[in-house]
């Protein structure tokens, strides 16, 4: 604080996801109808029900591309163990959210930041999907990764930055436990996200 001369206001995982879905929701049409938005970070994971503005239903969970590269693929290998344990990881974490998120229903499926941003880019990339994440170009992506068999080999995936390659296999583990948990079999990118969500959230305390 001293540093920025600035008060540092810290928010909790489901007012990140509020502030989120903002940022998400001023980026895509309004007549989506009900839209699940799913935000993978480094250390959590945002899944946000809404339509057009508001938020109907959030959740943060300690699940995110750094810590579950580093708790399931340490060593930089990545076996069908490793990644299935990280799977499983996921999966068990979803479960005390799937029966409320599921009940509540939704149209479309929307990724934001980072790490569905990369997925998606890399599975155009090496032709397995023309159009963000499916269920097939997911599974021939995860195919890939493991054939490829280390985190260092991974530079041989079309589309995928030398920053985001570090972390990539434990964010792609997530996706994939969402995608098993909540039965999705198509997830759209988006450019909104975190940042945007704050700009109009702090607009929004001065002006409608």
């Amino acid at each position: 604080m001293d540093a920025l001369g600035k008060p540092i206001e810290v928010v909790s995982g489901r007012e990140e996801a509020r502030i989120l879905y903002l940022g998400v929701s001023h980026s895509l049409p309004s007549d989506q109808g009900r839209r699940l938005v799913i935000d993978i970070g480094g250390g959590s994971t945002e899944l946000i029900i809404g339509e057009e503005f508001e938020p109907l239903l959030r959740e943060s969970l300690y699940m995110g591309c750094v810590n579950y590269t580093n708790k399931f693929f340490s060593d930089g290998i990545i076996s069908q163990q490793n990644f299935n344990n990280a799977v499983l990881h996921g999966r068990r974490q979803l479960m005390s959210i799937v029966s409320r998120f599921s009940q509540e229903g939704w149209n479309i499926v929307i990724g934001a930041s980072g790490t569905m941003r990369a997925t998606s880019e890399v599975i155009m990339a090496n032709g397995y999907s023309t159009n963000g994440i499916d269920e097939n170009g997911l599974n021939q992506l995860i195919e890939r990764c493991l054939n490829l068999a280390t985190i260092e080999n991974l530079n041989q995936l079309n589309g995928l930055s030398t920053r985001r390659l570090p972390v990539f296999i434990g964010g792609l583990a997530i996706i994939k436990a969402l995608c098993d948990s909540l039965l999705l079999d198509k997830i759209e990118c988006c450019t909104g996200a975190l940042r945007e969500g704050i700009d109009y959230d702090l607009s929004g305390r001065f002006h409608h």
